[in-house]
Order: C-alpha cells, then sequence, then structure tokens
C-alpha cells in the first residue's frame, strides 16, 4: 500500500512536485487567452507525478480531475473516462510507456478517495510515497477555499 504523506499547500515548497503540482494548476486554470485549458477550474483536484520512463530518462505529467482519458480498443478511440487527478496523472505516465514505470515521486492535492486508493495500491509500489495537503473528504472546504486563493 501507497504511505501517504501530508504536506503544506505552498506553491514555493521545497518539495518539487508540490511546486511543480500547484504552478501548473495555477497555469491551467487561466483564461485560455492566457494558456489556460476550458474546463478546468481552481475546483479540479490535480496531481503531479515524476517517473522513470523504460528509457532511463526522468519525465514528469500532470494529472486533473477535468482531463479525459481515452478508452481505446485495438487502438481505436470509442470513448473517454473522467478519473481523479491522480488516476489521470498515472494514466499519462503509463500511456507513454509499454509498462507500469517506476513512480519517483508523487502529490495529490487532497488524499485519495477510497476507490483511487485502490488503484493506487494496485498500480505503485508498496511502500511508494504519496505526498498531499488536504484529508479527504473531511477537509474539501479547506482545500477549495486554498485553491481558489491560489489560482485567484
Amino acid at each position: 500500500m501507497p504511505v501517504l504523506i501530508k504536506v503544506p499547500y505552498d506553491i514555493n515548497s521545497a518539495n518539487g512536485v508540490v511546486q511543480a503540482c500547484l504552478r501548473k494548476k495555477r497555469e491551467v486554470v487561466q483564461s485560455k487567452d492566457d494558456g489556460g485549458i476550458t474546463g478546468i477550474g481552481a475546483g479540479s483536484c490535480c496531481s503531479f507525478v515524476s517517473y522513470m520512463t523504460n528509457g532511463g530518462d526522468v519525465d514528469n505529467v500532470f494529472g486533473n480531475s477535468r482531463i479525459r482519458i481515452p478508452f481505446k480498443v485495438n487502438g481505436i478511440e470509442i470513448a473517454n473516462a473522467c478519473a481523479h487527478g491522480e488516476l489521470t496523472a498515472l494514466w499519462n505516465a503509463i500511456a507513454d510507456e509499454p509498462s507500469i514505470p517506476t513512480i519517483l515521486a508523487m502529490y495529490i492535492e487532497m488524499s485519495p478517495c477510497t476507490k483511487c486508493q485502490s488503484a493506487l495500491g494496485n498500480l505503485l509500489q508498496p511502500g511508494q510515497e504519496i505526498y498531499y495537503s488536504f484529508d479527504h473528504p473531511g477537509e474539501v472546504k479547506a482545500w477549495q477555499t486554498a485553491a481558489k486563493h491560489l489560482c485567484a
């Protein structure tokens, strides 16, 4: 099972994945004219994953609860799914690799819900550290307030 580590919600964090996630969140919630992505707002839960590619390079991916995940059968896209931020980030990492890559660091704004905890337990190595800033569901309102302030 992954190990959850609570950290401050700080865009200037010394923790690289925390800082990268919150900076990317602030970027994508801007208007489309300013480089943002339509449909993603402060209330979209975000995640950031740093991983080792099968080629030995380090890569990073961003996940968001509003990003659509393509579902393909025999290489043909037949539908799109929506998942929580941590699963879209992992999906993006896995989609680029022939197998599940080695996760170096992971941050989620809120702790995983019970369904995502199960999925993370199946996808990640035992003992994988996951940083987060707010407990789900108890601190959702505090997260919403902090996210609005971050993205203002």
